[in-house]
């Protein structure tokens, strides 16, 4: 009677072609978008174009050079070094390393581009789209930034970033990297108060200052920094993430439909033929329990499929992979068991409609099926243990990284314990249900 209990819920499986379609095709879908949506979020290389942006100068260079001259007179002690101060000033041409060595430098390069215009032709590029962000360099900007260097002094300096709205992206990024700019240029000034320092209390200010350019190089200088993993584990990519989070996500829909299968069955007849020819509710709820059990065996064996040949990730059949998807479709049909048994209980049909509606959501955002939990708030993280696609995500993260069935057995054991909990709760639960009917 059980034998043929799960053939009859199987051939009612097949014939739910909307259910399966949301089975299979579904997360297949959320997979292939959110991995290709959420590659940075991962680290990996993103294709970018650069931005176009426009510089406006808003200064005179040649009404700063005269300022700068008067902080020379102000500043040095005798005339020789006075006389000197239109080469320091060419050796430190603090227009120069803003535009050639920082602008054309090849990491800024890769992400902005850039062209010099006039505030108003900047204005009316922003407007027609053809630029996405215009910076512009404040008035004094090349005498301020010679007296932060010069000089003990330090002058404010206001670049101000016009983000077309279509773009606060771009013009985000644009500030971002004016910000890199200015750290640069700080260094280089703590470098010159240390030469300072050190120099003048030796040879006098005067000759110090003659030697500031061989001393202080305003040359941008490449830093690399390289990325590597622990040996024997593989990089996480957004492809690897989200083909195990559709996965643990998706296979929920399976006890949602199990947790219905007893009520249509009620509502179609079936249910009370069913037990006048002397079928339980537990072999019943059992036979529920068996073809969800190979719905999700068969849901996870096609998405796994699909990301191995389509996504390319490169998963290995192993023993621990075969033990992992019989643990959680254990689990899952265990679930399965209870919404049918709670379905039944309270005679509301409504029950497994929230339960994929409202319950599933909220599960997949706190087991990190949407996004990584790291990134959520820690209060939120620590509710990851109660739910199960949490559960299932660790386990195949693992699995991927190649770890044997003993570092993966809480996991395991999780999963077959609850599935086995689940199931006799949910027996428990319809035995009273008949007793009660039969009474």
């Amino acid at each position: 009677m059980l034998i043929k209990c799960c053939i009859k819920d199987l051939k009612l499986l097949l014939s739910e072609r909307r259910s399966l379609l949301i089975f299979f095709l579904m997360p297949i879908v959320l997979t292939t978008i959110l991995s290709f949506a959420l590659k940075g979020s991962f680290d990996e290389e993103v294709s970018m174009a650069t931005i176009p942006i426009a510089i406006v100068k808003d200064y005179d260079v040649s009404v700063d050079g005269a300022k700068i001259r008067d902080v020379f007179q102000a500043y040095m002690e005798d005339n020789d070094a006075l006389n000197n101060s239109d080469q320091i000033t060419e050796d430190l041409d603090v227009e120069q390393f803003f535009f050639d060595d920082f602008l054309e430098n090849d990491q800024t390069k890769d992400v902005i581009n850039y062209q010099v215009m006039s505030k108003a032709q900047a204005k009316k590029a922003l407007a027609n789209g053809t630029i996405k962000a215009i910076v512009i360099l404040p008035k004094s900007f090349v005498y301020d930034l010679s007296v932060n260097f010069l000089s003990p002094y330090r002058n404010e300096i206001d670049i101000t970033v016009i983000a077309s709205p279509k773009a606060s992206y771009a013009g985000h990024l644009t500030t971002q990297i004016m910000s890199l700019y200015f750290d640069a240029l700080n260094e280089r000034i703590v470098q010159k108060n240390t030469y300072l320092k050190l120099a003048t209390a030796k040879m006098g200010l005067s000759d110090a200052m003659t030697h500031i350019g061989d001393v202080v190089s305003l040359e941008s200088k490449a830093t690399s920094t390289q990325e590597t993993t622990i040996p024997g584990y593989s990089v996480m990519k957004s492809f690897t993430y989200y083909s195990i989070a559709m996965m643990a996500m998706f296979i929920l829909y399976a006890a949602s439909f199990s947790g219905t299968a007893l009520m249509r069955e009620k509502q179609d007849g079936t249910l009370n033929r069913s037990v006048t020819a002397g079928v339980s509710y537990h072999t019943m709820l059992l036979a529920k329990a068996f073809m969800t059990w190979c719905l999700v065996m068969a849901q996870m064996t096609g998405l796994l499929l699909f990301s191995r040949f389509i996504l390319g990730v490169s998963w290995t059949l192993s023993p621990v992979m075969i033990y992992g998807m019989i643990a959680t479709a254990i689990a899952v049909s265990g679930f399965g068991s209870v919404i049918s048994a709670i379905t039944m209980h309270y005679n509301n049909p409504n029950i497994p409609s929230i339960f994929q509606n409202v319950v599933i959501h909220i599960f997949a955002l706190l087991g990190g099926s949407y996004i990584p939990v790291d990134v959520l708030p820690a209060q939120l993280a620590y509710f990851k243990v109660i739910a199960i696609n949490g559960i299932v995500l660790d386990l195949f993260i693992g699995i991927y990284q190649s770890l044997n069935s003993a570092a993966l057995m809480p996991q395991l054991l999780m999963l077959i314990g609850f599935g086995m909990m689940t199931f006799l709760i949910s027996d428990g639960v319809m035995r009273r249900k008949e007793r009660w009917e039969r009474a």
